[in-house]
């Protein structure tokens, strides 16, 4: 009898338990998702600029910004006389206090470069100049920074028509993701000037927030390669491993949160032509990683606390001969779309 009351409540509990089995993986998945936030939004807060005012790097982002937006008003077809008083009469402030101070950096130097061009546009158009830029510029002349007035840089279309003279479809098509790598060591040159590629990536207002680890000692890299999740029967063979990060002190305002993953792609993507152009292969290994995970891995690595890592690559030595997996692309006609006038 026990035995036969007893299976329609086994039947019961096994059914309940299916039935809620999707609504418990969806609240384990809220759970999780709202740890994660916590802990970006952690991360943003403790280290952006946009609550760390006075932070020294936080402040020298405030002064790119402020010297790209005259730099990009001198760059429009017909520039407005006397504009961008607002970011002018910022420069001026932050700049002169940073010289006050002794600081010396390759920004201030372009900074006063730029606010020299944006006087003697000015003075060429008639237009207002803030009275803080010349006595700047004055000062500055005595500490030796800010060598020329220059903002801009003039470009020929013939140049671009030169450097662009080639199979552009075939070298991009070209690319793969590479798991099969020569046993070669890799040439740091060849490195180095695929990170130069990597920074001519653009980034919000020119902040340039993008830095690379690279690694090539086999031992550390074996050790960073445990925190990562997707290198499984290849993460040994690779001649190098470059982790690729963005620095959060770049970012100035709470709606720049995101800002940082679209500067750290465009900048890894860069980076992974910049190694295709040096007949490199890569890989680009995911750091979609639990939050116990990231904290760990930078304790070990040493990457500083306000740099949040964007993706691990591989690097190796192509082999004269080798697979990948086949990855086919979607149609055309499913990415993208035309708008017409309305």
């Amino acid at each position: 009898m026990t035995a036969v009351l007893g299976q329609p409540r086994a039947g019961l509990a096994a059914s309940l338990k299916q039935a809620l089995r999707p609504t418990w993986r969806r609240l384990k998945a809220a759970v999780k998702l709202i740890g994660y936030s916590w802990h970006d939004y952690r991360q943003f807060a403790r280290w952006s600029a946009a609550i760390r005012k006075w932070d020294p790097e936080g402040q020298m982002a405030q002064i790119v910004k402020y010297y790209h937006m005259i730099e990009k008003g001198l760059a429009l077809p017909a520039p407005r006389p006397g504009f961008g008083h607002y970011a002018v009469e910022g420069l001026c402030a932050m700049v002169d206090c940073r010289i006050g101070a002794g600081v010396t950096s390759p920004r201030l130097g372009e900074a006063l470069e730029v606010l020299a061009a944006y006087r003697d546009f000015n003075r060429a158009c008639g237009g207002a100049i803030p009275a803080a830029v010349e006595p700047l510029l004055a000062k500055a002349r005595s500490a030796g920074l800010g060598r020329e007035a220059e903002a801009v840089r003039h470009v020929a279309r013939a140049a671009i028509e030169s450097a662009t003279d080639f199979d552009a479809a075939a070298f991009f098509g070209s690319r793969f993701s590479v798991r099969q790598f020569a046993d070669k060591p890799i040439d740091r040159a060849r490195i180095e000037a695929a990170v130069r590629i990597a920074q001519t990536a653009p980034s919000v207002c020119n902040r340039q927030a993008g830095r690379i680890h690279i690694v090539e000692d086999a031992a550390t890299r074996d050790r960073w390669l445990r925190y990562q999740n997707g290198n499984r029967g290849f993460g040994e063979t690779m001649g190098a491993l470059a982790v690729v990060t963005v620095d959060l002190r770049a970012f100035l305002e709470p709606e720049e949160r995101f800002q940082g993953w679209i500067d750290g792609g465009l900048f890894a993507m860069n980076f992974i032509m910049g190694l295709h152009a040096q007949r490199l292969g890569s890989c680009c290994l995911n750091w979609s990683s639990p939050v116990g995970n990231d904290r760990e891995f930078h304790r070990v690595s040493g990457i500083p606390d306000q740099e949040r890592i964007i993706m691990f690559i591989a690097i190796g030595e192509l082999r004269d001969d080798f697979v990948v997996a086949r990855s086919p692309r979607r149609s055309l006609e499913s990415v993208v779309t035309f708008v017409s006038g309305r």
